[in-house]
Order: C-alpha cells, then structure tokens, then sequence
C-alpha cells in the first residue's frame, strides 16, 4: 500500500514538475535538457500530460522563433527589390543568422522538430518554416537578376549549407566551423552565374 502511495505521490509531482519545466525553460538547450529530462519523467506519469506540456511549450517556442525569422530574415528578403537591396538582404540573412544560431549554441528548434517523434505533430509549421526560407530567399535572388533555376537551387543550398553547418559546429563545439560555413554560403549566394 505504501508503494502505491509513493508512485502516486512522483507522479503528481512530476505532471506538476513539468508544466513549471515547460514554463521557465526559455532557451532551445534548455528545452532539450527539459526533454531529456521529461523522457525520463515519462515513465512515471501519464504520456497524456507529458505530450500535452511538451507540446504546448513547443508550439510557443516554434511560434516564438518563427516570428523572429519573419521579422530580421524572411520580410527583408521579400522586401529587396533591387540588386543593391537583395545583395544587403542576403548580407543581413547571413550576419543574423550567425547571430541567432551562435547565441543559442548552434540549435535550430525547427530542425530538431525533424528528428523524433513530435515529427508528424509539427510537420506542417517545421515546413512552412523552411518553405518560407527557401521561397523569401529565391525570390530575393531572382530579383537580383538569377534565373528561377538557379535563384532556387542556390536557396536550397544555401538553407541546406546553415543547417548543416548548424550540426558540424555543434559535432565539434565550434561556432567558428558555423561561421565559416555561412560565409561561404553568402559567397556562393553572392556569385555570379557562371
């Protein structure tokens, strides 16, 4: 009688241990670590809340950095109407993209949606997401003089390129491999059509 009083007593406190986890973590390492943490949890409570405070925080998080890429990457891009503005437009996707990436060590809380099982939930706004990159970005790159073509190609691989370079930097604990790869990435964004 006293164990189930005990596995009642972790699991009240762990349902309640999550929704203040899922209420202060405010940085995607931490949402990670709360994951981690949660996964664990998991065993001890209802998957029913577990989903359900994950879920909620996630939907937050996503809607919070989703707001963030709109306002300094994606509106600027749609915005640049000529070569001079779309050549800034892509400077400025780089420089604050190094920006937030490396300030939050090397994390994008959308990829990491990709990954496991919340993939299906979160399907439809972690491809919106990077639809609205690639499109903002060809769109930027075609206004400055490339072809439908090769404007979509150099988004794929320019969005392709950060995100890759998102894992290596966080592989080898080195923002520096981030940078570097971002740099090329403008490089070839900046090119002309050969």
């Amino acid at each position: 009688m006293a164990r189930l009083g005990t596995v009642r007593r972790v699991r009240e406190v762990c349902v309640t241990g999550a929704s203040i986890s899922t209420v202060a973590v405010s940085s995607v390492p931490g949402l990670i670590a709360v994951r981690a943490a949660l996964g664990v949890a998991a065993m001890t409570t209802t998957p029913g809340a577990m989903a359900l405070a994950f879920r909620l925080f996630t939907v937050e998080s996503l809607s919070q950095v989703g707001e963030w890429f709109e306002e300094r990457i994606f509106a600027p891009l749609r915005g640049a109407e000529n070569t001079e503005n779309v050549a800034a437009a892509v400077e400025a996707m780089c420089r604050d993209t190094v920006d937030y990436f490396v300030s939050r060590e090397s994390v994008c809380l959308f990829a990491a949606m990709t990954l496991g099982q919340e993939r299906e939930t979160f399907a439809e706004v972690v491809g919106g997401y990077f639809t609205a990159w690639v499109d903002a970005l060809a769109g930027a790159l075609r206004r400055g003089g490339l072809s439908d073509e090769e404007s979509t190609g150099r988004a794929l691989d320019a969005v392709a390129a950060i995100q890759g370079g998102l894992i290596l930097a966080r592989a080898y604990g080195d923002a520096a491999t981030f940078e570097r790869i971002v740099d090329r990435t403008r490089q070839h964004l900046r090119a002309p059509v050969s």
